[in-house]
């Protein structure tokens, strides 16, 4: 289902707003049953299903009579949601990066803790005036994240990288070459990565 109106798309793209949603998808609900599968107050709910119902994510496709108030069955309108790029705010995207950033930090600490404080922190003047903030190359003890007893885990940043544009784009291409190779495996543990790269067109250098 293709969500074309900006309040519906909003809400979309709001997490919290998600975790409301994601149990009627799964087929019709009652209020009550969704309460309990989410161990939050009916009211909360309420105030949710009301919000999807009016956007016309939600609808009531089942009442079942009975003494005192009816019992409404209420589900999601699609199991597939799409939202347009430019329904997309930018907020959703900063939000998601946080998310996955957390993960991966999580990830990290419980695999291989050595990797994350292994390092000081190096606050350098570069020459050409910029100030970076990078872990120091001074390492703590003989921790060897290569070897062969140490869980494949990896966490590097820099902004000190100075390339022309077509070295950036055969950068590009390998590493997506490289990530997509290792994607087609099928093991038996699941890992977090994250691949970025840009330019930082205000710290383009003249030559």
């Amino acid at each position: 289902m293709v969500v074309n109106d900006r309040k519906a798309a909003e809400l979309l793209t709001r997490p919290e707003a998600l975790v409301y949603l994601a149990p009627f998808m799964k087929g019709p609900r009652s209020l009550r049953q969704v309460a309990g599968e989410l161990s939050t107050p009916i009211p909360n709910l309420h105030y949710w299903a009301d919000k999807f119902l009016r956007l016309g994510l939600l609808e009531v496709v089942k009442v079942e009579r009975r003494v005192g108030r009816p019992i409404r069955y209420y589900q999601a309108r699609a199991q597939r949601y799409i939202v347009p790029q430019e329904l997309v705010p930018m907020a959703h995207f900063e939000h998601t990066e946080r998310v996955w950033n957390h993960r991966l930090w999580v990830a990290l600490e419980q695999a291989s803790p050595e990797l994350l404080h292994q390092r000081g922190v190096e606050i350098r003047l570069e020459l050409d005036g910029t100030l970076t903030i990078n872990p120091s190359q001074d390492r703590k003890g003989s921790w060897d994240i290569l070897g062969d007893g140490v869980p494949a885990v990896l966490n590097t940043w820099s902004d000190a990288l100075l390339l022309d544009p077509p070295d950036a784009k055969a950068l590009q291409r390998e590493l997506l070459e490289l990530f997509e190779r290792y994607r087609r495996k099928s093991g038996n543990q699941r890992y977090i990565i994250h691949i970025g790269l840009a330019p930082r067109e205000s710290d383009r250098l003249s030559r």
